[in-house]
């Protein structure tokens, strides 16, 4: 099954990438995958996001009719796509940013900010409007008022320059998961 996720990049102010992903969208799957990621590659993949565009609906249909892996990956590997797209592989990837206000699908949400330098975890499932202070706010429109449910609620973050480990972040993010249920 399924747990749905986005990981999105912003640098200078811009959504650099917004990508989806079908599998494994919880903490221990592409968090923890995306922190590692950030790790060991932080400053390549800052580089390469001046490099990186979102591509035009012509260029995603013929993705998606393309049989190649790498570009497959593009469309639905979520932080699987970040050492195509630092070795130059992946130059272009769809922009699935609205995907955020639709928190009945998509269950977590991984922002890295290079502007403010922090790694930000964000959970679906969210019964409440969010505040127009919150990041997504903005996204209230585009949610699909045939549910209960706003865009994604921000759970916790944590310093580029001082992420965590594994057992750390997925602590941390368990214990704000709690925090945060209780509040529903």
């Amino acid at each position: 099954m399924g747990t749905r996720s986005l990981v999105i990049a912003i640098k200078n102010k811009e959504v650099k990438l917004a990508q989806y992903g079908q599998f494994d969208g919880y903490p221990e799957g592409q968090g923890v995958g995306l922190l590692e990621t950030l790790q060991s590659k932080l400053n390549e993949f800052s580089v390469v996001l001046e490099n990186l565009h979102f591509l035009t609906k012509e260029e995603v249909k013929a993705l998606y009719r393309s049989s190649n892996t790498n570009d497959l990956n593009a469309l639905e590997g979520g932080y699987k796509v970040i050492p195509y797209i630092i070795d130059g592989t992946v130059i272009g990837v769809v922009d699935s940013y609205q995907f955020a206000a639709q928190s009945l699908w998509c269950e977590w949400c991984y922002v890295i900010d290079f502007d403010a330098n922090t790694f930000e975890v964000y959970k679906g499932f969210n019964k409440r409007k969010l505040a127009p202070n919150e990041r997504f706010y903005g996204l209230e429109e585009y949610r699909d008022t045939s549910t209960p449910f706003h865009p994604v609620k921000f759970l916790c973050k944590f310093k580029l320059s001082n992420l965590p480990g594994e057992q750390e972040f997925i602590q941390i993010c368990k214990e704000a998961y709690k925090s945060t249920k209780n509040l529903q």
